[in-house]
């Protein structure tokens, strides 16, 4: 039993109620279920107090908490979309249906890292997990970040799927979330480590599962002291930081194969449309 259940038995009854209200009214995709129920039993097992208590300061100091556990900065304003969301709802949905009559201000919540990135190299973040490792456990991870790779799309990766374009290589990634083939370009410094592994037309490119790259992330992240990382934060990394370094978002939504493209119209002047964010990424690691 946990400390809210002692305290406030009564409203935990109404406030599970209520977030299972939420989820079933929504009826979203099943992986986005799951992902706004994993947000909201977070949220409450840390918080420890009734939903309709949260204040500000609450919301403000989960923020710094997911930040000191080794979150995303896209990882940090995901969790908080999904709270805004559910808050909106009981507060449409009302006290006299279940609902709250009122709800915390968002808007007054910085979700910005207490330390921004600053210069144009690998976050410290990411350099950590990646000094745990060697070899081709490295060249994983770090295909895991340049590529953006959702690491059931890195572990289906067959050796016919990876191209020699130019100085570069491209991954033809099959197995995507919305069925839609992408290619994915691998920077010029990872490109010659990835060929001369080079193996069989039918062979995987990184000898490993889909849990087999969970674990093997998950342990250097561990050594690394930020236990909560996972395959997908290198994925969410890529796309905040390939931003923070001057791409634009149509150039992130196809290196990453997102189907909805409403958020990524702007297109920095200064790139060229044969720039991708892999690119970018990788040019800004060689700087000083």
């Amino acid at each position: 039993m946990t400390a809210l259940e002692v305290l406030y038995p009564p409203q935990q009854d109404a406030d599970d109620a209520l977030v299972t209200l939420w989820l079933d009214t929504h009826r979203q995709h099943p992986e986005t279920r799951r992902s706004y129920d994993a947000t909201l039993r977070q949220f409450r097992s840390w918080v420890q107090k009734p939903l309709a208590r949260v204040e500000l300061q609450d919301l403000q100091r989960w923020a710094e908490q997911l930040y000191r556990e080794g979150r995303a900065a896209s990882t940090v304003r995901l969790r908080f979309r999904h709270l805004r969301v559910f808050y909106l709802f009981a507060r449409e949905l009302g006290p006299r249906r279940g609902g709250l009559a009122e709800v915390p201000l968002f808007g007054g919540v910085d979700l910005r890292p207490a330390t921004e990135t600053v210069g144009c190299r690998l976050v410290p973040d990411v350099e950590a997990v990646l000094a745990q490792l060697e070899g081709r456990e490295r060249l994983v991870v770090e295909l895991l970040f340049y590529g953006g790779f959702r690491r059931a799309e890195l572990a289906g990766l067959c050796w016919r799927d990876i191209l020699l374009v130019g100085r570069k290589g491209k991954a033809l990634v099959r197995q995507t979330k919305n069925g839609k083939p992408r290619y994915v370009t691998i920077p010029t410094r990872l490109w010659a480590r990835v060929y001369e592994l080079q193996g069989k037309p039918d062979e995987s490119v990184t000898g490993l599962s889909k849990q087999g790259i969970y674990r093997l992330v998950k342990r250097a992240a561990k050594a690394a002291g930020f236990p909560a990382v996972s395959p997908h934060w290198f994925r969410h990394s890529c796309a905040t930081e390939a931003r923070q370094a001057g791409a634009s978002w149509d150039q992130v939504a196809a290196h990453l194969g997102h189907s909805n493209s409403e958020i990524t119209q702007k297109i920095y002047g200064h790139l060229t449309h044969d720039t991708t964010a892999a690119d970018i990424l990788e040019g800004q690691d060689d700087e000083s």
